[in-house]
């Protein structure tokens, strides 16, 4: 099966929210549209649709999503009730899938081929090509693209689902509190995400109010002392996850940040790139270690569509 995706093939990612596609003419992707997902009852309706706006009749698609394929090829969501991507009918129907990624694959393939400005200033090249991609959002994605000749890959990943490290008083007393609250040691995921997000809050303030709420009132001006806090202790497991997941897969060349949370502290002024560095780099180990960590550019994806943009660059494929 080729990598390389013809000319007038369909992209489309599908996300737990919305739906997108576009039309890759060879060069560039065009016709790009996106819908609420609820908007159809079937995968094959969405598609439908697309076909006849474009007037595109051609039978090449690439896709990405945030379902996961079970023991029969069948692509299905966590939500209840969302409906299944089903390749075989697809192919039934005279489809060819050139490309089915998980859509945060997609995306982690399509942000390191980007042209991104870095949020830091750093003379030293990387220590090495190999990249990580951190997605705080509804959960916590972590991809490491391998910078390999033949081209990019993306390794496999359970995400933020691995035990939290500490390195202060504070971050142990959230820890605790997170065990107290949800009955088990909590993961990496239960603080870096929107619900992570969340339980800080309760933690810090002592209250239930919605910190997703706060955070996108446009009339909010000056941060209280609990929302400022909550974000502090944020940018600290966020570092002492990438630190850790920089080391473990010796991925040096960049930290990409995508995901809902990492868009609405940077839209808010709120995502603190010096104080994410200082605790990526607040580690006693050897030389090359630290060396390695200081030289690690930061960006953050501002493109909604960059899955679509990561099947056509990526040669990573599961179709």
């Amino acid at each position: 099966m080729s990598l390389t995706l013809p000319a007038n093939t369909i992209v489309t990612d599908v996300g737990g929210t919305h739906i997108r596609f576009g039309l890759w003419d060879g060069r560039q992707i065009t016709h790009i549209e996106k819908w609420p997902v609820t908007t159809f009852r079937s995968f094959d309706e969405a598609l439908t649709r697309y076909q006849n706006i474009t007037g595109y009749d051609g039978k090449d698609i690439a896709i990405a999503t945030a379902a996961w394929p079970d023991a029969d090829g069948v692509w299905h969501f966590a939500h209840d009730g969302r409906w299944p991507i089903r390749p075989h009918t697809l192919r039934a129907h005279g489809w060819t899938i050139h490309k089915m990624l998980n859509d945060f694959q997609a995306s982690s393939l399509g942000a390191v081929q980007s042209d991104l400005t870095p949020l830091t200033d750093i003379a030293a090249t990387p220590y090495n090509r190999d990249c990580l991609v951190v997605g705080p959002g509804t959960g916590l994605g972590l991809a490491c693209v391998r910078r390999t000749d033949p081209g990019d890959h993306v390794q496999e990943s359970f995400g933020g689902h691995m035990a939290i490290g500490a390195q202060t008083a504070d971050q142990y007393n959230i820890i605790e509190s997170l065990t107290r609250l949800h009955g088990k040691l909590p993961v990496y995921e239960d603080v870096i995400s929107g619900k992570g997000l969340q339980a800080l809050y309760r933690i810090v303030s002592g209250t239930d109010d919605d910190i997703l709420t706060i955070l996108n009132d446009d009339e909010t001006s000056a941060a209280s002392a609990a929302l400022t806090q909550t974000c502090d202790l944020f940018h600290d497991f966020l570092g002492l996850f990438i630190q850790q997941a920089a080391v473990f897969h010796h991925a040096f060349g960049g930290i990409f940040l995508d995901g809902g949370v990492t868009h609405i502290l940077h839209n808010k002024q709120m995502l603190d790139i010096p104080k994410l560095q200082s605790v990526i780099m607040n580690i006693h180990a050897a030389p090359v270690v630290t060396d390695a960590l200081s030289r690690m550019p930061v960006y953050v994806i501002n493109d909604p569509f960059i899955a679509l943009s990561g099947l056509i660059s990526g040669t990573s494929e599961n179709a």
